[in-house]
């Protein structure tokens, strides 16, 4: 890309988004695009800031303030901001003079808020033909469970993170923070990217509706698919892994020297993590770390019996 002629310094130069919302789905995809040169415009209203303002710790000296957010500072770094109140009429003929000069419109409010502000993708596509939008929620624009509203955390649970996190016979286990939200910032962002290459090559716009639920399903595709080809439902396992055998922290009390200090090994292999794979891989762990008593297990050379358990060892008994 070029700009007034020459070449740009940052990939994103020139290109203008507008983001509406709030908390991390969407302004994430607005900060990574701003980090890569983009004009981005935070809007907001002061009846309503972003939630991550007042809501969410941690703040400068432990005192709550619109200006004192850790969270909003993350996830709003290289944007300008803009107050208006969107319900006023006044304030929405500035946003259609704003986005009739924008590339991108990101929002991630609830479905059916910004069509009822009269900011949906057809209203503001006059303005704008060329204009892309990504609106970003739960489960999508449409469909029977469309209008159900939360966040990144609850949306762990409703796709199965938590079904599966845990140890054998356990309760499931949350995922710190907006998991989801992460996963669907990722392919968001490549959607935008993608849908400004074909504006700039077509001078078409286009409208991006993500749901992060199908978002975080891709990364259990394999359980899926499991599940769907062979009847396999997925269960807690700790940080055990079907295939990479040895696999996850286990205690052991092999000591080392490490330059002049002797410490007791208590973790992976530091060099290879002790995720195996293959039985080559088995052998570099064994001998990357040079304990002469790791060197005869036999354990090691077979996927079958490591994943067993069965050990001489004592470090694959372990779980």
């Amino acid at each position: 890309m070029t700009t007034g002629g020459q070449p740009a310094v940052d990939a994103l130069a020139g290109v203008t988004v507008v983001e509406f919302g709030g908390y991390a789905a969407g302004p994430a995809i607005g900060k990574y695009l701003a980090n890569f040169g983009a004009r981005v415009i935070h809007v907001e209203s002061f009846s309503r800031p972003d939630g991550f303002r007042l809501q969410y710790p941690p703040y400068k000296d432990d005192r709550v303030g619109i200006n004192r957010s850790g969270c909003f500072a993350f996830f709003n770094d290289s944007k300008q901001g803009v107050s208006l109140d969107i319900k006023n009429p006044s304030a929405l003929r500035l946003i259609y003079r704003l986005v009739a000069r924008t590339d991108i419109v990101v929002e991630n409010m609830r479905p059916g808020v910004m069509v009822r502000l009269g900011l949906g993708y057809p209203e503001l596509k006059v303005h704008n033909p060329s204009l892309v939008m990504l609106s970003t929620s739960n489960l999508g624009q449409t469909g029977p469970r469309a209008t159900h509203p939360g966040f990144g955390s609850q949306l762990s649970s409703l796709s199965g993170f938590t079904e599966m996190i845990g140890v054998p016979g356990g309760p499931p286990f949350c995922l710190y923070g907006p998991y989801i939200d992460m996963i669907a910032v990722a392919y968001g962002g490549a959607a935008v990217l993608a849908a400004l290459d074909r504006q700039r090559r077509t001078g078409e716009g286009a409208f991006i509706d993500l749901a992060q639920y199908e978002a975080g399903l891709q990364f259990l595709a394999p359980a899926l698919l499991d599940y769907t080809v062979n009847g396999v439902s997925p269960t807690r396992n700790g940080n055990r892994d079907r295939v990479a055998v040895p696999h996850g922290s286990r205690t052991s009390t092999t000591t080392l020297q490490i330059g002049r200090a002797r410490a007791t090994r208590r973790a992976s292999c530091r060099r290879c993590g002790a995720r195996t794979f293959t039985s080559p891989s088995s052998t570099r762990c064994r001998t990357c770390t040079r304990i002469p008593s790791w060197r005869p297990a036999t354990c090691f050379s077979r996927l079958i019996t490591r994943s067993s358990g069965r050990c001489d060892t004592g470090w694959c008994r372990t779980s």
